[in-house]
């Protein structure tokens, strides 16, 4: 398998969404620097950014800046024409449509569950970068994130499809420490 990961956040300000990338790619980065036999599997693990993003630090990770603009329309063509061939990870609530073999994540049902609360623009947006569903995709609402919200404990939380329906069996949800029920 080729991996590429889009690495957008890398762009900007940094809020959860971005912290969330960039922990994720570093503990991917420390895994591939410490075990060869994924690091040949995976082959070379290429992240794309914008052109004048950062470099991070990542040891086995390759960043490549490419030129193009710094938002979703770089998403919709540089990172498209990039990432072609590759399976690409998405940890920042967007990435390019037409790409069919990517992993999007999606760190908020919000616009979904409360549509109401968001103006129309902002919903038309965002509704218009969601890939086409090929399947489910699991979403663990803020309020079931936090110990000891309406919905218990993270360990207790269950994740829904955007939607309201229950997720499928088998959707791991990592939390701090990178421990499945957010058990740091």
């Amino acid at each position: 398998m080729r991996l590429a990961i889009n690495a957008r956040f890398l762009s900007q300000a940094t809020s959860g969404v971005q912290r969330f990338g960039r922990e994720i790619v570093a503990a991917l980065d420390q895994r591939l620097t410490m075990d060869p036999a994924l690091r040949a599997r995976l082959g070379p693990v290429v992240a794309y950014a914008p052109e004048g993003a950062e470099h991070p630090g990542w040891q086995a990770v390759e960043l490549h800046r490419l030129p193009g603009g710094r938002g979703h329309a770089w998403e919709q063509t540089a990172l498209r024409r990039a990432a072609r061939g590759r399976v690409l990870f998405s940890p920042g609530n967007s990435g390019p449509l037409s790409h069919r073999r990517q992993v999007l994540v999606l760190h908020d049902a919000n616009l979904w569950e409360i549509p109401e609360a968001y103006d129309w623009r902002y919903r038309a947006l965002h509704r218009a970068l969601r890939p086409p569903r090929r399947s489910d995709v699991g979403v663990l609402p803020a309020g079931e994130r936090r110990a000891g919200g309406a919905h218990g404990t993270p360990a207790q939380a269950q994740p829904r499809v955007a939607g309201g329906r229950p997720a499928a069996a088998g959707l791991a949800l990592a939390g701090p420490g990178g421990r499945p029920g957010g058990q740091g």
